[in-house]
């Protein structure tokens, strides 16, 4: 089977934003007069130089990752392996079986890919005080989180090859369907299933942020059922809150350490930012929005492969390890799109939270606590911020918080 125009587009788009990652990361224009003003220098260096390695280290396992979905394309096209197993014509059955083992096997690749560069993540955050993770307690989270993108993985591989085999005309659609079925399960059960196997939480206790979270909840007119405290603080030093569920799921999650850190005032601006995201149903919005772009992106692929017939389970083989090079280059190349909306959504939920509170100067007093905590990156590269940053700037943000000053 040849390889389609469009992955042949995408390869080429992916290795020019590569290399546009390296230029951006290591030629980077000094900080600002006012990141000066709001920081020390010595911060604002000790941060540029933690930030400089994780640039270049994501940019190299990029690069790996990019090697293995080549390696697992070539393979396919010229050497189908699991194809192999199977002697008669493929059924919805021996299809459902073919895509579990690709599915499981490109899930094993690029796990194996992945771990070199997350222990090394580990140590540069060890390195920088960020992280209390000992490298056992890593492993044993990458075990887990592995181990769920297998199943993912293999249910996907299974579901789509199914697909082709039980609806050859309309597949496509068939699978743009499950992906946004998966997402919205996915996003229910995340909180009640999968975030406990990776931390411990408990309740808010009653008390001063409590009864200030339910006073900003009444102001906005929303019953906030469920306020959870994340002990983050064996893991990081780090701070942070999110907001994560759907439906009887929904909560908003605070770190013990943003708790331990942050005033009472500068606590109750980070919960009305979250409130926002509830307000605005931002994780739907989000997962709709991921879903349009999967069905685009596989009419797009579908278009290139109309009449292949699935003769054959070697057939069936190259035209699943196909789409899978084209799943993960097309995320790879939509990423700066799938930022941008995100980016758009943090800036509605600061704007919602400055709008609730009436607070700006606290807001700003905890953007700047945030960025020394977390020891953040107050100006990234532009061309990183296009493409990876999932929310403004600390310094966006504090204009933000200034503008509506």
């Amino acid at each position: 089977m040849r390889t389609p125009w469009v992955i042949k587009a995408i390869w080429a788009v992916s290795f020019v934003f590569v290399a546009a990652w390296f230029l951006s990361a290591v030629f980077r224009p000094g900080p600002s007069a006012e990141a000066l003003r709001l920081f020390s220098p010595e911060l604002l260096e000790r941060a540029r130089r933690r930030a400089t390695s994780a640039y270049l280290a994501s940019g190299a396992q990029t690069i790996v990752a990019l090697a293995a979905v080549w390696f697992l394309q070539r393979r396919a096209r010229e050497a189908p392996v699991l194809s192999q197993l199977f002697h008669r014509d493929p059924t919805q059955a021996s299809a459902l079986i073919l895509g579990l083992g690709l599915g499981v096997v490109s899930s094993l690749v690029l796990s194996a890919a992945g771990l070199p560069f997350g222990i090394y993540g580990l140590y540069l955050d060890r390195s920088y005080g960020l992280s209390r993770m000992t490298l056992g307690a890593y492993l044993q989270e990458y075990l887990k989180s592995s181990l769920l993108s297998l199943i993912a993985y293999g249910l996907s591989g299974s579901f789509v090859a199914w697909a082709v085999v039980r609806f050859p005309r309309t597949w496509h659609l068939v699978a743009a369907a499950g992906f946004l079925a998966a997402s919205v399960l996915v996003s229910m059960v995340f909180p009640i299933l999968i975030d406990p196997m990776f931390n411990r939480f408990h309740p808010l206790p009653e008390g001063a942020i409590l009864s200030d979270v339910r006073d900003l909840a009444e102001q906005a007119g929303m019953r906030v059922d469920k306020v959870l405290v994340m002990e983050a603080s064996v893991k990081t030093s780090r701070t942070n809150a999110y907001f994560a569920g759907l439906g009887a799921t929904k909560r908003i999650v605070l770190y013990d350490t943003l708790l331990d850190s942050q005033t009472r005032e500068q606590v109750r601006l980070v919960v009305a930012h979250e409130l926002g995201h509830w307000r605005y149903g931002h994780l739907l919005k989000g997962v709709l929005a991921s879903a349009a772009g999967v069905f685009l992106a596989l009419v797009a692929f579908k278009s290139q492969v109309p009449g292949v017939p699935v003769s054959s389970h070697r057939v069936l083989e190259q035209l699943l390890a196909l789409l899978f090079v084209f799943a993960i280059l097309s995320g790879y190349v939509l990423t700066p799109a799938s930022n941008s909306v995100s980016r758009r959504f943090e800036a509605q939920a600061d704007a919602y939270s400055l709008s609730l509170t009436k607070d700006p100067n606290s807001f700003v007093s905890a953007q700047v606590r945030l960025a020394q905590d977390n020891l953040s990156d107050v100006e990234p590269p532009s061309f990183i911020r296009w493409f990876a940053w999932t929310h403004p700037t600390t310094i966006e943000r504090i204009d933000s918080a200034r503008a509506f000053r």
